[in-house]
């Protein structure tokens, strides 16, 4: 099965899909985050409130959102 095809930068991933509540994430959702003034920064939320996500440091990593850096950084989400 082919999937949507998605942007290549996050500030067009945002226009996509349908913006759902963090209490309504599901696999497979596009979660978002503020990280500087302008910084923008994508995941895939998984389950448990992870996600998967690119790390210019560490390459593909998971991270909790719940994480002390990323919990007061989260933006929203969106389904596609």
């Amino acid at each position: 099965m082919v999937g949507p095809s998605l942007p290549r930068t996050v500030k067009g991933q945002t226009t996509l899909g349908q913006r759902i509540n963090r209490s309504e994430l599901q696999s497979g959702d596009l979660v978002f985050f503020k990280t500087t003034g302008s910084g923008r920064h994508v995941g895939v939320y998984l389950s448990g409130n992870r996600f998967l996500h690119v790390s210019s440091k560490k390459g593909v990593i998971i991270s909790s959102m719940d994480n002390v850096y990323w919990k007061p950084r989260y933006w929203f989400a969106s389904r596609i």
